[in-house]
């Protein structure tokens, strides 16, 4: 599968929070947080596998966007 042209997204959850054992979400530098989630934008266009790969070398999952606000 392939993305034409898109961003690289990777959301880290909440369960990080959970990780760092505070109630209130930090982010890593270079991420940013939107509701309960951090997210990490990159721009290199991939193969979807390529990018998940990278996802998950960071411990996060590729973003599949399910509502607008996620896009």
């Amino acid at each position: 599968m392939f993305f034409k042209s898109s961003l690289l997204f990777c959301v880290l959850t909440t369960a990080l929070s959970a990780v760092i054992n505070t109630t209130e979400l930090k982010c890593p530098t270079g991420w940013f947080e939107y509701r309960d989630s951090c997210y990490f934008i990159d721009n290199p266009l991939e193969e979807y596998e390529k990018a998940q790969a990278r996802c998950w070398e960071q411990g996060a999952t590729l973003l599949v966007a399910e509502t607008f606000e996620e896009y």
